[in-house]
C-alpha cells in the first residue's frame, strides 16, 4: 500500500446519514459538533491498495468515536482473538491518531504538524489527491479518543502491553523505512 512493507489496509470511520430516530435523536448527532449534518451512523472500513473493503462495521450512532467503535467491532475481537488468522508475519493496518497502537494496528505519532507534512509528502509523491484531502480534512473538527479506558481492565492489561510495544517497533520500523527511500 503506497509502497509501504507489510502495510494490506487502511482504517477510518466515516459517517453515514440517516433519518433521526424518535429515541434519542441526539446520540445521532456527530461526537465533532456537526450540527448542520442530519443524524449519522458511523461505518468503520478497512480498504486495500486497490481501495477494496475488506472489512466493515456499522451501526454505532455519530456521537461514538472511532476508538470505542474500533474495540467494539468484529475486526477487533477476532484479530484480538486469533492474529495470525488475520495478519501474516508482520502484516497491519495503518489508522488515524484515534485508533490504538497495535502490532497490527499502526496509528501515525500524535505530533499532527509533522505527520500532516510527511504525509502531504507522501500523497504527491504517489500521485494522491491532495487538493481532496485537504478540503475534506477542513471540513472535520479534530477528535481524538484514547486507550486508556481499557488501562483500568486487567484482562487485557499484559495483552495491550505486548500488542502496543510490538506496534511501536513496526512504527518505528515504518519510520525509517520511509526516512531512507531515495
Amino acid at each position: 500500500m503506497a509502497g509501504l512493507l507489510n502495510v494490506i489496509g487502511a482504517i477510518d470511520g466515516t459517517f453515514v446519514p440517516i433519518k433521526a430516530p424518535k429515541e434519542n435523536p441526539e446520540v445521532y448527532v456527530t461526537r465533532k459538533c456537526q450540527h448542520a449534518l442530519p443524524a449519522c451512523i458511523t461505518l468503520q472500513a478497512v480498504c486495500d491498495s486497490d481501495l477494496k473493503y475488506t472489512d466493515c462495521f456499522v451501526g454505532y450512532p455519530g456521537s461514538v468515536g472511532d476508538a470505542r467503535i474500533f474495540r467494539n467491532s468484529d475486526l477487533y475481537g477476532s484479530v484480538f482473538n486469533d492474529k495470525e488468522n488475520y495478519f501474516e508475519g508482520e502484516e497491519y493496518i495503518i489508522a488515524d491518531k484515534a485508533y490504538p497502537l497495535l502490532s497490527w494496528c499502526i496509528p501515525p505519532y500524535v505530533n499532527r504538524v509533522i505527520a500532516c507534512c510527511v504525509l502531504h509528502n507522501l500523497c504527491l509523491e504517489y500521485g494522491d489527491d491532495v487538493e481532496g484531502f485537504i478540503l475534506e480534512g477542513q471540513q472535520q473538527v479534530a477528535g481524538n479518543m484514547q486507550m486508556e479506558e481499557l488501562e483500568g481492565r486487567a484482562y487485557y492489561e499484559e495483552q495491550l502491553r505486548a500488542e502496543r510495544q510490538h506496534g511501536r517497533n513496526n512504527r518505528e520500523q515504518l519510520c525509517l523505512e520511509l526516512y531512507n527511500r531515495e
